[in-house]
């Protein structure tokens, strides 16, 4: 998988939230995306999802049906979860997805609560867990999945300082591992653990 961008850009209205962005990100590897509030960040990971579709340019994912990938592992702002569910059954539903059998998909999910550091919430229900806990759980269920291609969506921005860390570094080994995390940040420091950051404002990468 390949993601590649030319000549991207989005408007709203009369007002162009970015333009002009050519890319090409292939795993395995960490892309953070930044820039301001407003600058589009979020809605290009729309775009690179096939949810949103581009008012310029083209961004496609190189596969073997070259068309944008509907099985993504999308880690998102107040994701939604099944809050009459444990955090446990939470995570295991992305490997589920993926038709991973039962065991394993809970397995998974095991380990991934411990990587994040929330293993013991495992049999809380979602509708018990505060809004830091959920996003945790939320990062943790997009992991299991082991997608090759991870769109998070600031997966920090509710977390204290030691869960960004935990957090950052688990992207960063799920890039190390194969896939193509790309992920939309304001926080320099998280951005820090990525390969590339790419500067949606400026339209520069380091």
């Amino acid at each position: 998988m390949r993601i590649v961008a030319r000549d991207l850009g989005m408007r709203f209205g009369s007002r162009w939230l970015f333009q002009g962005l050519d890319f090409a990100w292939e795993p395995p590897s960490f892309v953070s995306v930044t820039g301001p509030s407003g600058s589009g960040k979020t809605t290009l990971l729309g775009v690179i999802s096939g949810s949103i579709q581009a008012s310029a340019g083209d961004c496609i994912a190189e596969t073997d049906e070259n068309r944008a990938p509907s099985s993504a592992g999308w880690i998102v702002q107040n994701s939604p979860l099944l809050v009459s569910r444990t955090a446990l059954e939470n995570v295991a539903l992305g490997p589920l997805f993926r038709r991973v059998p039962q065991s394993e998909s809970l397995a998974r999910a095991e380990q991934e609560m411990a990587r994040l550091g929330i293993e013991h919430l495992a049999n809380v229900r979602a509708k018990k867990l505060s809004g830091g806990e959920r996003q945790r759980v939320t990062v943790a269920r997009a992991l299991a999945s082991q997608a090759r291609l991870i769109l998070a969506d600031e997966p920090t921005s509710s977390l204290d300082a030691e869960a960004k860390v935990r957090v950052a570094t688990a992207l960063r080994s799920a890039a190390d591992d194969g896939a193509l995390v790309i992920m939309a940040t304001h926080d320099k420091d998280v951005a820090a653990f990525a390969d590339t950051v790419f500067d949606i404002g400026q339209r520069t990468t380091r």
